[in-house]
C-alpha cells in the first residue's frame, strides 16, 4: 500500500503545496494518478491498523504516515495489528492549506483571544493533525411547520403575538458531515467547502495525512437533514413576522432524501491541546484556512484587570470629593452614582451575554468526543 517513488523507490507523500505526490529523498513530484494503484473501480481501500503497545490504541494510517506516535497517548510504541477494508468515498478534495499554513493561522487565532494563559500560545506542532473528514452531500425536500412568537410595541404596551407558518422546500447539494463522532457543529463552523477542486478518489491523496470513515447511518443523516433545514427554514421564517423578538417556539420539520447522495472526503486541520486538565481542539478549513475554535482564558488574570479598572475608576470618581463645596460634591456625586450604576449594568450585560456565547463555545470545543475523534478515529 506504500507508494514509491519511480525514481529512486522513496515514500511519496501529498503535498498541498505543489498538489503533487511529492518524494523527499530526490525532489521529484508525480501526479496521483501516475502512480500507485490502478484499481479505482473497487467499491473499498485498504489501510493499516496500527496498535499501541502502552495504551492499547487503535489508529488507522497508511504507509506513508508521516507520524508513528500514539495518537491516544503519545506513545512511539506502534505495532501492526491488520489490514482493515474502507468503502471507497466518490470523491476527494485535496488538502490545499499546508502545514505551515495551518500552524500560521493557529497561531493567529489564539493571539486573537482576550486574556489568553500564556502556556496556550506556545504551539506544538506534534499536535497538528491534518484529517479527511467523510461527507455526503445530500439533496431532498423538507416538509416544515413553525410556531414563531414575536413581540409587537414596547414597554406597557408590548404583546407578544402567536405566528404559524408552513411550508415546503428543496434543499441541493447541502453537505453533512458523516460521522457520529464529529460534533455537527465543527462542521459548519468551517465551512464553506468549494466542489470546484474535486478530484475523483485515490488513496495517494491520503498519504501524509489521516482520514476518518463514514459511520452516520442514512436514518442518522436524516435526521441531522432534518435539523439543519429546519433551522434554516425558522430563521427565515422569523425574517417575515411583524414585530420584533421572534422566537421559534415549536417546528415539526420532515425530510425526504432524494437518494443517498455522494460520498467525499473533505481536507481538515486538528489543533489539539490540553489546558487546566480539559482538552481543546481548534480546527482549520484545508482548503480556504478558515479557522474554528474557542480557547480558554485565564480567570485569574481577568479577575485581577477587572479588581485594577474598579479600583482605579473609584480614585478618579473620588477626586470632586476633595475639591469644591458640599452642594458641588452632592451634584457631581449624584452624577457619578448615576454614570457608575448605568456604565456597570451595561458592562454586566455585555459580559453575561459575551459569556454565555464563549461557554457555549467552549462546550463544543473541549467536547470530549471531539477529542476522541481526533485521538483515535483517524486513519
Amino acid at each position: 500500500m506504500s507508494v514509491k517513488c519511480p525514481g529512486c523507490a522513496g515514500n511519496l507523500l501529498f503535498s498541498p503545496s505543489r498538489q503533487a505526490m511529492y518524494c523527499r529523498m530526490c525532489g521529484n513530484t508525480y501526479a496521483p494518478e501516475e502512480v500507485g494503484s490502478d484499481d479505482h473501480a473497487s467499491p473499498t481501500y485498504e489501510c493499516n491498523i496500527y496498535r499501541c503497545s502502552s495504551c492499547g490504541g487503535e489508529v488507522a494510517v497508511t504507509e506513508n504516515e508521516a507520524s508513528s506516535v500514539c495518537l491516544f497517548c503519545g506513545s512511539p510504541t506502534l505495532i501492526f495489528d491488520r489490514i482493515s477494508s474502507r468503502m471507497r468515498p466518490d470523491g476527494i478534495l485535496p488538502f490545499q492549506i499546508t502545514r505551515q499554513q495551518a500552524l500560521e493561522k493557529i497561531g493567529q487565532h489564539l493571539k486573537s483571544g482576550k486574556f489568553i494563559p500564556s502556556e496556550v500560545t506556545h504551539i506544538n506542532e506534534d499536535h497538528l493533525r491534518g484529517i479527511y473528514i467523510p461527507y455526503r452531500i445530500l439533496s431532498g425536500d423538507i416538509y416544515d411547520a413553525a410556531v414563531i412568537t414575536s413581540t409587537i410595541g414596547s414597554g406597557k404596551n408590548s404583546r407578544i403575538i402567536i405566528n404559524g407558518i408552513a411550508g415546503y422546500a428543496e434543499f441541493r447539494n447541502v453537505p453533512f458531515d458523516a460521522s457520529v463522532s464529529l460534533n455537527d457543529e465543527y462542521g459548519r463552523k468551517i465551512e464553506p467547502f468549494y466542489y470546484d477542486d474535486v478530484k475523483e478518489f485515490d488513496e495517494d491523496y491520503l498519504s501524509g495525512f489521516y482520514s476518518d470513515i463514514q459511520d452516520a447511518t442514512d436514518k442518522e443523516l436524516e435526521g441531522a437533514a432534518a435539523l439543519r433545514c429546519d433551522r434554516m427554514f425558522c430563521d427565515r421564517c422569523k425574517e417575515t413576522v411583524r414585530g420584533h423578538d421572534a422566537k421559534t417556539y415549536q417546528s415539526v420539520p420532515s425530510v425526504r432524501l432524494k437518494d443517498k447522495g455522494i460520498y467525499l472526503m473533505m481536507p481538515c486541520w486538528f489543533y489539539t491541546f490540553v489546558y487546566d486538565g480539559r482538552p481543546y481542539t481548534l480546527l482549520v478549513n484545508g482548503q480556504t484556512g478558515k479557522t474554528a475554535g474557542t480557547i480558554p482564558w485565564d480567570r485569574k488574570r481577568v479577575i485581577k484587570i477587572s479588581a485594577a479598572l474598579f479600583l482605579g475608576m473609584v480614585l478618579v470618581c473620588s477626586i470632586p470629593f476633595f475639591f469644591g463645596n458640599n452642594e458641588l460634591n452632592n451634584i457631581v456625586g449624584t452624577f457619578y452614582s448615576y454614570f457608575l450604576g448605568g456604565f456597570g449594568a451595561m458592562v454586566g450585560f455585555i459580559g453575561l451575554m459575551r459569556m454565555r456565547s464563549i461557554k457555549k463555545e467552549l462546550a463544543m470545543t473541549r467536547d470530549n468526543r471531539v477529542f476522541r475523534f481526533v485521538k483515535e478515529r483517524q486513519g
